[in-house]
């Protein structure tokens, strides 16, 4: 299960503030994983979504759109290349395994839902980077979005520096057992505990977005919603 963090009752706006001039931290609870894996996945998947597959290289990313047989959006994502899978970052994994298990039919591909072994903390902030320093887990990032790997305490983590405009925004990704030591030194290090209602508000004020463009919904998705 995701770490849960248990913040200081701190107002809305003291979360908030702490977000935009100092560091905060939150547990990515809503966010599922599913791995993609066999031979012909790269050219598999190339054909499912909506943006390049076959460009990626390993460790590179890119958002995506899945689609119905009429083009209908049936969900968002963003995949990851790996050296032998793809990994697919979705808020829909149930949804989206279905669907895409559906299209699977003379292919080498193989769909595994991984969420529940991996556990995720997003640290946003103009003191997201020095807060990571201290740690001794920030390397320095690429072009978002892209999996970049350390260690914490000898186990291996990825760290996403994920699409945010405003603000220095990435998310930790590891074993629930790592995140929640995390989530404690990163406290200790002087990261803020937000809740889920003072990071839901800052979304709705496009604070930390999360994809290209902002959160998708039915107005600004460019293509039709099933």
């Amino acid at each position: 299960m995701p770490a849960t963090l248990q913040p200081e009752v701190l107002s809305t706006s003291a979360q908030l503030d702490a977000l935009l001039h100092h560091a905060a931290v939150a547990p990515l609870p809503d966010i599922g994983w599913i791995r993609v894996t066999g031979a012909d996945r790269v050219r598999w998947l190339n054909g499912m979504v909506t943006n390049s597959i076959q460009s990626l290289a390993p460790g590179e990313g890119n958002y995506n759109f899945a689609l119905n047989a009429q083009g209908r959006i049936q969900a968002d994502l963003t995949a990851f290349a790996l050296a032998d899978s793809i990994l697919l970052e979705t808020t829909e994994a149930g949804k989206l395994a279905t669907l895409l298990d559906h299209f699977i039919i003379m292919d080498d591909v193989e769909l595994t839902d991984v969420t529940s072994e991996r556990a995720g903390l997003m640290v946003a902030g103009p003191q997201a980077i020095s807060i990571l320093q201290i740690l001794g887990i920030y390397k320095e990032q690429p072009a978002t979005p892209a999996l970049n790997f350390s260690t914490w305490r000898g186990a291996p983590i990825e760290i996403i520096h994920a699409h945010s405009p405003l603000i220095p925004r990435f998310e930790l990704w590891s074993d629930p057992t790592t995140i929640a030591s995390l989530t404690t030194a990163l406290t200790t290090a002087g990261a803020t505990p937000i809740t889920p209602e003072a990071l839901a508000e800052a979304q709705a004020h496009r604070l930390t977005l999360k994809y290209p463009g902002g959160t998708a919904t039915p107005t600004s998705l460019p293509y039709p919603i099933a």
